[in-house]
């Protein structure tokens, strides 16, 4: 139970008013007793209180907002105008260079040469002929160093037509590459290799 109030009804309505506030509990003597309670203060009056301490903090935290300032300004420099140049060049028509790799896998043909400016995507045309022992293909682009640049999945049915492969131009160097397809069967394995299909490619600046 709490603790009756003092004899003077003002005097416990103001003593009962600064407990609460302190979260203390007032005795019949007049006093607060506050033992194991912890005082409630507004961030007004802690601020107030220990104006010093906002200072230090805002000190502590000056090299964290000082970093994200930072990341803030590149992405919003950089990042996001490069982006949204991508995005405007990918929604617009655009004119690509292109090869035919239909006759390249043959013993004798002439070298088939791709020129493109750096950093511009191309296309490539390239006949894989079906065979009913695999479900699938795989096509993967080999740089100048035997390296594999990339791969792709094609499914079956796409080898009834010629297929366009777009090639992105990210930091493709010149040189002698090589598209590498592979048969798929149905236990996906790698798969037997079925054709190579070189090609020469010129970068402009």
């Amino acid at each position: 139970m709490w603790p009756s109030l003092p004899s003077t009804p003002k005097r416990g309505l103001t003593l009962w008013r600064e407990a609460l506030k302190l979260d203390c509990v007032p005795l019949k003597s007049g006093r607060l007793s506050c033992h194991g309670f912890a005082p409630r203060l507004s961030p007004t009056a802690s601020c107030r209180s220990h104006p010093g301490r906002i200072f230090l903090n805002l000190r502590a935290r000056g090299p964290i907002l000082a970093a994200l300032l930072v990341v803030v300004g590149y992405q919003n420099v950089v990042t996001y105008p490069h982006l949204q140049g991508e995005l405007a060049a990918v929604n617009r028509p655009q004119i690509l260079a292109s090869a035919s790799l239909i006759n390249a896998n043959t013993r004798g043909t002439d070298k088939t040469v791709v020129s493109v400016r750096r950093g511009e995507p191309f296309l490539l045309f390239v006949d894989i002929p079906g065979d009913a022992r695999f479900s699938s293909y795989m096509a993967e682009l080999q740089g100048p160093n035997g390296n594999s640049v990339w791969s792709l999945a094609v499914p079956g049915e796409a080898t009834k037509d010629t297929i366009p492969i777009r090639v992105p131009g990210d930091h493709h160097e010149a040189g002698m590459y090589t598209l590498m397809v592979r048969g798929i069967d149905s236990s996906g394995g790698k798969g037997s290799e079925i054709g190579r299909y070189p090609f020469e490619l010129q970068v402009r600046n």
